[in-house]
Order: structure tokens, then sequence, then C-alpha cells
């Protein structure tokens, strides 16, 4: 870890511990000191003192001055949980604990138990895997202490009294059945996982998190044990609810999964055990509306509703047997492919830290990245990257990109910064001080620290130091290659020269031969150099020779730091000593040759009193005779053989100090500025060229002045055109249009004016476009003032037909039209000049009259508005009005202002009605009037904006209130649909309906209504759909008379509501008549249909009878169905009539009369009553038949004919019911017979 203020936390948490401790080691105090003002200073760097911990500072300074540990501790822990919200290194150590379990149990089944903080599932794996416990106290809570631990995966789980979790990770339990008197072969793996919401800090619980996504959906099945502990039904299951939305998120589709979930029920009082069952039913019966809209939890409720009907799996770690419990979670359904049902998942509170941590990262990144810390950059990055690693949420990974893309711009700006200066430095002709390379430096050590920054996260391409050197070595390139074209004697390549020493001797990885090599170039210069000078030298160019002697003798100077200047110095003194030895060998070759001196030395008095006079400044030279003077001593050129200087030192004399004077007057001209601020000395200027002028007579004998004049000629057309051409570009049409117009300088402008006049009375610069700029200028000055004319007279017209547009506008441009106006003022008292070029000069004059005929017509017009009471119309003059107020300092007599102040107070009146108007129609809802008045407010001023304002603020109210009300309404329908409540819902949205329609451009938050009325429509839809479930519930159970109610109460709700009732509702009663006409032409039909008439005892048709016949005049269904079902019966009952008159032998005590009988009870009257007199007849049908048969009996019998007896007996012996006839019959033959034997 690198030094930072975490690390120096950690340690004053390890010192103040040691303190603390029974034997504490000798620990100084002043190491504890030092460390904390090392603590403070970091918080300063890192830019993390906030009020709250300066405060927690002072505490811990005032404690450790007097050796209070202990509540030194405690403040330095809450120090630590400001500035790291999160323990990442105990989230990291935790998360490998997790892994490793997760490596344990992967393939492997598993049971999971899941369960509050203090609910006992330690306790209860303890049980399970054979540990024996016994009941005693704890600080005087009730505890189960361990007294035998025989499996020894159970060292890491532990338990305690208190209401906090002592298991921190997942921890896995491998338990044989065997070992714990189990039935089941094999084994089974038991977890352990801390109490969701856990007290032990959200680290547990995002490790968790993480232990369940990489060991838990690695596993090959997975049986949830929810472990509920008497406290948490107590406090009516709030601890199963927080268990729930916790694993609702765990496992998104709790519902699919539901079957595979047992409960184990601890730490019930023995006398309630019997009552956990009838507690959550309880609890289930008196469910508030919101826990009934909670899908998961009662999802859970009835589950273990379910689960605990015949018996719950209440926990008795004492005298239970874990075996009979294992063998039965074994049997239990199982989550199989548990990575297709898991996903992460903590709590909100953890997620919530966790993301404070994250953005406390990318803070501390910034912060780091800025001062170059960059060991703690990557500190910071090492963490990021692992959390995305292991976590892969895209908020993780979009701060961990954010931090790369800051560091990585941060890296370049640095570059760009530094690259850019050092080229500055080396660029410019200065000296490249130290500070200088230590700035570079500095840059380069910031890239170099970033090396594992950039290797580790931010990748090749991000700048690294070696792009410092490659970029140094580009810029002395340059300088390499510019001092190879300059002359030696320059000065800068000292500079150059000097810079490139430096850098070449401070930055080590610099190609030191580019100074070796510049340096051997320079060498080679100064040998070619000696070479030109004896050239120049043998060939009598004596100019040229001085030039080379000359550069040889600065190259002293300028490379004396970089080559050996001792061989410099000595070969300047073997050019000086070749120079003299040949000048001796030419001066014995001349010959005196001058005699004559007489005429000579007359020609040189006139010449040097002519020459006197020319530089006494107050008398005027005559260059006429000095021109003849000169002419006249020309012509004894030839006496200069014999006497050497008696006629060139006049002639030379008299040259240079021509030459001198020309060139006196020239640096005395062009040292006089003439520019645009100096136009007054033209005129002088333009004397002392003339004077220079005079001179041009010399130019035969002294060619040279020529140049010079020439010069001072052209130099001061150059400056005047230079002049010209600012005058020409700075003014000109075109660009001014270009640039939009932009505001002009009147006084360079006025400036200009004077300057181009000047100009214009000198002959010199007719030639020149003088005229041509005057004339263009002053046609700019003529545009300017149309263009200013008409900008006014249209920003005037915009003022005064103002229609409650752009306010600001208006006002803008009321201040330019008075901007304008004052500068027009200005240009005609302080810039007369450029005021006579205006194509209006009476423009200002004509203004004024315009504003007093405007003011004038406004008051009336105003008047007559006032008294129409044409609010928004007064409240648009007054705008203008308002706006005109500005141009009031140009105005005589009566102002704007005035008008302003008159009518205001009648606008406030007016408005303040219109606002009590609004305030009438809100209240009754009437919301077109509220629009229309609003308006009024809405386009007014200060005064009407701050009562649409209040205005608006109750319009928003009004309707939030009706919103609310609306809503309320909807949600008090509940099952019991009223016409009266759906009447005033439907008329609330219309209200809702007319807001939005008429001022919706007047609510803050306008979609809310849209919203609302969604959400009423949906309510109403799920009450609505509710309601047809009812209603199919009663068509069910053929309760037709409800059923119609219901219906046409539907009917008119949904009439009532009109486009506020949904598709899916109306589709919803579709379904509900297709189902009545299902059960009426189908059901109800076939019910009766397939019905035996034996079952009419237990389904009594006179129900269904009676239930028709409430409903039987209200739809053909009805009847239809009715008369189906009767024409059922009645042939089903005469069928049995016929088959009991089929009945062989004849028997009125036969089945099918007593069904008939018992059937037919079940009857109306009026259908009973019918059928009865049919089973009479059927009766007396039978008693005919069975009169028939025994009369033919008799005869039979009585013509004692045995055959046909017999033939008879056998006929009657196969019918069913005939066997005691047949019987008796057999008797009384068997009789017969014997008689006749007898008498044969």
């Amino acid at each position: 870890m690198p030094s930072c203020s975490e690390k120096s936390i950690i340690c004053l948490l390890y010192y103040l511990s040691l303190k603390l401790i029974s034997n504490p080691i000798a620990l100084d105090n002043n190491i504890v000191q030092k460390e904390f003002e090392y603590l403070k200073e970091r918080l300063k760097i890192e830019e993390l003192e906030s009020k709250e911990i300066r405060n927690l500072l002072e505490e811990i300074s005032i404690n450790i001055k007097y050796e209070n540990w202990k509540h030194s501790l405690i403040s330095m822990k809450k120090i630590f949980k400001k500035i790291s919200p999160l323990n990442i290194h105990e989230l990291f150590r935790l998360i490998k604990k997790v892994n490793n379990t997760a490596h344990t149990i992967k393939n492997k089944d598993i049971i999971f138990f899941l369960g509050g903080t203090g609910s006992g599932k330690s306790t209860t794996i303890h049980f399970l895997a054979g540990s024996k416990m016994i009941e005693n106290k704890v600080t005087g809570l009730n505890h189960l202490s361990l007294v035998e631990i025989n499996n020894p995966d159970l060292k890491h789980i532990t338990t305690s009294p208190f209401a906090r979790s002592e298991t921190r990770y997942i921890t896995s339990v491998k338990v044989n059945f065997d070992d714990v008197g189990g039935f089941t072969s094999e084994s089974i793996i038991l977890c352990d996982s801390p109490g969701f919401e856990d007290t032990s800090g959200p680290e547990v619980d995002i490790a968790n998190g993480l232990g369940i996504v990489n060991g838990i959906k690695g596993c090959k099945s997975v049986k949830p044990v929810v472990i509920i502990s008497y406290k948490s039904i107590g406090d009516r299951l709030q601890g199963l609810k927080d268990l729930m939305y916790v694993l609702s998120a765990l496992i998104p589709g709790i519902q699919d999964q539901i079957e595979a979930f047992s409960y184990i029920f601890t730490k019930f009082p023995e006398k309630e055990r019997d009552t956990i069952h009838a507690l959550i039913n309880d609890i289930n019966e008196n469910l508030k509306e919101e826990e009934k809209s909670d899908r998961s939890f009662t999802i859970l409720l009835k589950d273990i509703l379910k689960k605990t009907r015949k018996c719950a799996r209440v926990l008795d770690p004492i005298n239970d047997k874990p075996g009979k419990i294992l063998d039965e979670l074994a049997k239990s359904p199982a989550i199989h492919h548990p990575e297709e049902v898991f996903q992460f998942s903590i709590t909100k509170k953890s997620k919530a830290i966790l993301r404070e941590q994250i953005t406390k990262h990318q803070l501390n990144i910034r912060s780091a990245t800025e001062r170059s810390d960059y060991d703690f950059v990557k500190y910071r990055l090492d963490q990021l990257k692992h959390l995305n690693d292991l976590f892969s949420q895209d908020y993780i990974e979009q701060i961990y990109n954010d931090c790369l893309r800051y560091i990585s711009r941060h890296l370049f700006e640095e570059y760009e910064k530094g690259i850019l200066a050092m080229k500055r430095y080396l660029m410019n002709q200065t000296s490249l001080n130290a500070e200088d390379i230590r700035q570079y430096q500095a840059c380069m050590y910031h890239a170099k620290l970033a090396k594992e920054v950039r290797e580790n996260h931010l990748g090749m391409e991000v700048v690294d130091s070696t792009a410092f050197i490659e970029n140094l070595n580009q810029q002395l390139n340059m300088i390499l290659k510019d001092l190879r074209e300059k002359d030696i004697a320059d000065m800068s390549i000292k500079v150059s020269l000097d810079k490139l020493k430096i850098v070449s001797n401070t930055f080590l990885d610099i190609d030191s031969k580019k100074y070796d090599d510049i340096c051997q170039f320079f060498i080679e210069k100064l040998d070619s150099l000696v070479d030109l000078f004896k050239i120049s030298v043998s060939s009598n160019k004596f100019d040229q020779s001085a030039i080379h002697i000359t550069k040889l003798y600065r190259a002293i100077t300028v490379l004396q730091d970089h080559l050996d200047q001792k061989e410099i110095k000595v070969k300047y003194m073997q050019l000086k000593e070749y120079f003299l030895n040949y000048l001796n060998d030419s001066v014995g070759k001349l010959n005196p040759i001058f005699t004559q001196m007489k005429y000579i030395y007359e020609a040189r008095r006139d010449v040097e009193n002519l020459l006197k006079i020319l530089f006494r400044r107050e008398e005027k030279v005559n260059y006429d005779n000095l021109r003849k003077s000169l002419l006249n001593l020309k012509r004894v050129e030839w006496i200069e053989k014999y006497r050497t200087g008696i006629y060139s030192d006049v002639i030379n004399k008299a040259e240079e100090q021509i030459i001198q004077h020309v060139k006196q007057l020239k640096d005395a001209v062009m040292e006089i500025k003439i520019d645009l601020e100096n136009h007054d000395q033209i005129e002088h200027v333009y004397k002392l060229i003339s004077q220079i002028n005079a001179i041009k007579c010399m130019e035969k004998l002294v060619p040279d002045v020529i140049r010079d004049i020439d010069e001072i000629n052209s130099w001061f057309k150059g400056v005047t055109n230079n002049i010209f051409v600012i005058i020409k570009d700075t003014f000109n049409i075109e660009k001014w249009k270009e640039h939009k117009y932009q505001s002009l300088d009147f006084n360079k402008l006025e400036k200009g004016l004077n300057y181009l006049d000047a100009c214009k009375k000198i002959y010199l610069l007719f030639m020149s476009n003088c005229i041509c700029v005057v004339n263009d200028l002053e046609e700019f000055i003529r545009y300017f003032s149309n263009y200013v004319q008409q900008e006014m007279k249209s920003y005037f017209k915009s003022i005064i037909y103002y229609q409650n547009e752009n306010k600001k506008e208006i006002f803008e441009k009321a201040q330019i039209l008075s901007s304008r106006l004052q500068e027009l003022s200005e240009i005609k008292t302080k810039y007369s000049r450029v005021f006579s070029c205006f194509s209006n000069k009476k423009i200002i004059e004509q203004w004024q009259n315009d504003l007093c005929h405007y003011l004038i017509e406004l008051s009336d017009e105003m008047e007559k508005i006032t008294i129409t009471k044409q609010i928004n119309i007064l409240n648009n003059k007054l705008i203008i009005v308002k706006a005109l107020s500005t141009l009031d300092r140009f105005l005589k007599g009566e102002k704007f202002i005035d008008i302003y102040n008159k009518y205001q107070n009648i606008f406030f009146i007016e408005v303040n009605d219109a606002h009590k108007q609004i305030i009438d129609a809100i209240r009754n809802t009437d919301y077109e009037r509220v629009a229309f008045e609003i308006v009024t407010l809405h386009s007014s001023n200060e005064i009407g904006e701050y009562f649409y304002q209040k205005a608006k603020r109750m319009i928003n109210n009004g309707l939030n209130d009706l919103m609310e009300e609306t809503k309320t309404q909807t949600i008090m329908l509940g099952n019991n649909i009223e016409i009266k409540g759906i009447k005033s819902i439907v008329e609330n949205l219309k209200r809702i309906y007319r807001a939005q329609k008429s001022v919706s451009e007047h609510l803050n938050e306008p979609a809310e209504l849209d919203k609302c009325v969604i959400d009423v429509k949906n309510f109403l839809e799920e009450q609505i759909i509710r309601f047809l479930e009812g209603v199919k519930a009663l068509i069910n159970i053929n309760d037709f008379c409800k059923v119609d109610e219901k219906l046409d109460l539907i009917t008119v709700v949904c009439h009532l509501l009109g486009k506020y009732c949904t598709e899916k509702v109306l589709n919803s009663i579709k379904e509900v008549k297709h189902s009545q006409y299902i059960v009426l032409s189908k059901d109800l039909v076939e019910k009766y249909s397939n019905m035996d008439i034996r079952d009419y005892y237990l389904n009594p048709p006179t129900d269904i009878f009676a239930k028709f016949a409430q409903v039987n005049h209200t739809n053909p269904l009805y009847n239809e169905a009715l008369i189906r079902i009767k024409n059922i019966i009645v042939t089903k009952l005469r069928e049995e009539l016929k088959q009991a008159i089929l009945e062989e032998p004849p028997n009125l005590e036969n089945n099918h009369i007593r069904r008939f009988e018992s059937a037919v009870k079940c009857l109306p009257e009026t259908m009973r009553i019918a059928l009865e007199v049919e089973l009479k007849h059927c009766k007396d049908d039978i008693n005919q038949l069975i009169q028939d048969n025994n009369n033919k009996l008799n005869i039979i019998f009585r013509s004692e004919d045995l055959e046909s007896t017999k033939t008879m007996l056998e006929n009657y012996q196969n019918l069913k019911g005939m066997q005691s006839v047949v019987n008796n019959r057999q008797k009384r033959l068997n009789l017969y017979k014997l008689s006749i034997m007898k008498i044969r």
C-alpha cells in the first residue's frame, strides 16, 4: 500500500489498539503523535478534510494528549468510515474465503440455510452436523452452548446469544448421514450464510452476494432451508419479509422454485410449537393491503401455510435427532441448475455503500492524478479493476473507464504543456534557465511515475516518458538545422549553443553527438573563413577582408564556451600578422606625385567654407555653388599622384560631410513619428524632406547620396501609404458588413481624416492614392450615417409595434437606440470632421422631434386603452413606454417615464382583478376560464408575473389535490364498485382532462396529469377485472341473478367511464359473457345430460330451476337453457317409466320405479305433479301386466299340461326376479308329478 491517509489510519488504529491491551508493548507516544501529524498532512493533500473530519481530528488530538486511547480509537474508526465507507481489504479477504468455500461445494448437492441475523442458522447447522449442546445463560441471555463438536468442518461456525451475526461468510460443512443417525446413504453439504441485512457490515453482505454467484451457482443442486425464529413471528414476520425481499432479488423467479423451499422454526417455547400454523394463518388473514400486494411475500407465506398444515418442523437442538431431520431434508425437492436460478444480489444499503466507495475511489484517483501521485493512483485503480472483474457491474466499469480517460487526458495535457513550453524556451532568443529545465524534467518524471499505471491499466498508446526525449530530439534537430544556416558571427548562435549544451548535459538520453557534431561544424566554418580572408587580401579586396576578420573576431565571443578559445585567438593573430606583412610590401611601391598645391588649397578652402555653412542650420546652403567648387577641384585630380591627400582629402571629406548631412537629416526625419497620432508632424517632416531633395544636384559628385535621398522619399511615401492602407482597410464598407457592423473607433476615424487632409497638401504624395482614400473614407462615413439612421428607424419601429414577444429584445433595442443617439451627440461635439461627412447633419434634432411626437401619441392611445380595460394591450404599451424611457435624456419637457408611472398603478389594479377571477375559476375547477384569464397575467410585467406565479402555484396545488383525491377514490372503491363512486372518479378525470387541455403549459410537471390518468385507468382496470373474476365465480356456481346484477352494473360503469374504460376491461367483459354463454348453452346442459337421476338428491334440479326462475325474463339464454334441461330431465324420467314397464316379470317395486320416485321429489312442483300422473299410469299398466301373467299361469296350471308348464317355467327361469315364482311353481309341479305316479 502506498503512502496515503488510509495507510496512516490503519497504522494509527494498530498503535491505538496496542495502547489499549492489558500488557501493552512498549510504544513511544511520540510515534503515535508523529503518525497522527502525518495523517493530518495526508488528509489535506488528498483533499479529504471535511468539517466533520476536522472536528474528529481535534477530538483525537486532545485524547492523544491526555492518553485517552479508547476514545481516540473510536474517533479514528469514525474517520476511517468517513473516508472509506467500505473496507476494501476486508471485502477482498472475505471474497477469498467465500471463493474457497465455492471451490469445496462445486458440483455438489448442498442444503443452503437462509435467515435473518440471530435466527439460529449456525446453531441449526451445528445440531444437524452432530454437535451436542446444553442450555445456559450468557450475560443474562438464554443460550445453547456447544459442549461437543464432532465435525472438524464446524470450527469456523460459531454461535452466540446476541443479536449480531457470528457468521461472516458462506461456510460449508460436510455431514455423513451415518454419523448423525440418518438412514440416507452417502453425505450432504450444509452451507451456513450470514444473516441478510447483516450486522457485521456491508463487506459481509457484498462478499456473500458474490459468494452466491460464484459458489451456489456452481453447485449441482441446492435445497434452500429458511430458518424462522420465534421473534420473527412475534414481529409479524417482519424478518421474513426482509428475507423475502432479498430472496426475490437472489432468485427472480421464486414462484417457480417454491416447492424446493423447506422451513425450520427455531427458538419456539414448547407451549407455542403446536400453534405455529395457526399463528401464521392469523397473520395471513390479517395482512394489510400493501402486504397483500407483495406477491413474493404472499407466495412464500402460502407455501409456509401449506407445509405447516400437518406439522411444522420445530427444532429442539437438545432433544431432537439430527438424522431424522436430515433424512427429511434429503428427500425434499431441490433446485437443479442453480446457475440459471440464482443471480448476484446485495441489499439496497450495501449497494449504496458500494456505489459511495466507488465514487470516493474516483475522486481519490482524480485528486492523486492532479498531484502526480501515481503510486496511489495505481493502488486505487488496481482495487477498482479488481472490483469490476469480481462484480461485472456496469456502473463500476463506467467509473473505472472514466478514471482511465481522466488520467490519459491529464498525462496528454501535461505532455502538451511541457513540450510547448520547452519549444518556446528553445526557439525564443532567450537563455534557457534551470527553472525551465526543472519544469520539463518534472513533466518527464510524472510520465515516468505513471509507467506502471500505463502498463497495467491505460495501455501503450498513452504518452510515455520517452515521448519527451523524442520531442527534445526533434526540437534539437530543428535548432541544429537553424545553426547550420546562420552566419558564424551571429550572436544568436551563442544562445542556441548554450541551450544545446545545457540540454545535452542535463538529459543523458539525448544523443550527445548532436552537440559535438555542431561544434565540429563551426570549427570547419572558422577554417573556411581564414581561407577566405587570405584570398580577399591577396586580391586587394580589403572591404571583404575587413568583413572576414571582423567575423572571426566576433566568433571569439560567440563560440568561447563551446570551442577552444585559444585556438580561435591564435588564428585571429595570424590573420592580423598576414595582413600587416602584405601592407608593408605595398608601401614601398608608392611615389610622391603632387608638386602644385596652391590652386588645390584655394579650391579646398572654398569647399571647406561651404561645408561649414552646411552644418550651420541657421543659414540656407547654396548647393549649386558647392557643386561648382567641387567640380573645379575635381579637374586637378591628377595631382593626387604627386601629393597624396591634397585632393582626395577634400573630395572625400566633402563627400563624407554631404553624405553625413543627408544621413543626419534622414535620421532626424525618420525619428519623427508620422502615424495617425501625429498627423500635425506631416508638414514639418515634408519641409525637411524638401531640403534633402535639394541635394539631388550633387548626384554626379556624390552618387552615394542619391540612395539616402531615394530612401527617405520612399520611406515617407511608404509610411504614408501604409497609413492610407490601414485607414482604407480599417474603414472598409464591405469588411464592416462582414464584421456585422461592429462599433467604430471615432477617435481613430477623426485622426484618419485629419491625417488625409494634411497629406492632400503635399505635392510628393499626389501620385499616391491619398485622394482616393479620402473619398473612400468620406463615403464610408456617409454609409455609416445612413446605416445608423436606418438601424435606428428599424429599432424604433420594432419597439413601437411590440406585441408581447421577446421582452428582453425590445429593451435591448431601446438601449441600442439610446446608445446610437448618445454616440451621434458625441460625434457631433468631439469629432466634428467625422460629423461633417454625415449625409444628414440634422439627424439628432429630427430624432428628438420624432420621440416627442410619439410620446404625445402614445399617451393618448394608453388613455383610450385604460377606458376599454384591455389589460394585455395596456401591459404591452407599458413595456414600450418603459423601454423608451431610456431615451428620456434626449427629450425636453414630459418624459416617457412619467407616462409609465401614471399607467402602472392602473395596470396593477386591473391585474389584481384578473388574479381574483383566476382564483375563483380555480376553486370552481373552471379551467377554461383559468386559461383565458391567466394569459393576461403571464404576458404582463413583473407585477403580473408575481400574480401569475401565485396563480400557477394554486393551479398546481389544486390539480395535485384533485389527482390525489381521484387516486384515493379509486383505491377506496375496493371490490365494491358503486355508480356514485365511479361518477365521482369520472367527473374528476374529466376535470383533469380539461386542465390538461387548457392549462398544461402552466404546470410544473404536465406529464403528471397523464401519469395520474394512466394510474387511475390501470387501477380501475385492476378493480373491474377483479370484480369480473368474482362474476365468473358466480357464473360457475350458477348464481345467475347476481351475475345479471353485476353485469348490468359493470355495463353502466363502462358507459360512465367512456374513453377511460380500457380495451382489456372490454375484452374481460366479453370473456365473462362468453363464459356465461358456455355455462348456459353447454356446461349446464351437459351436466344434466350426463347426470344420473339418482344424483338428483345431491344436486336437486329445483335449485337450478329456482335460479332460472329469478332471471327467466332477463335473457333468452336462460329460457333456452331451462327448456333444454327440463326436456333432458323429463326424457330421462320417462325413459325410467318405460324401462319399468318393460321389466320382466312386471313388478311395482322394481328399481326403475324407485329411481323415478326418488328423482321426481327433486323437481319443481309443476313438473313433479305432471310426472307423478305419468307414474300412476305406469303403475296401472304394470298392475295390468301382473294380472295378465297370473291369469296365464293359472290357466296353464289348471290345464295340467306338464309340457306347457315345463316350457313356461324354463322361460321364466332366466328372467331376473322370477326365480321365486319358478321355485314355487316347480314345487307344485313336482307334487303334481308325484300324484300321477301314485295313480299309475
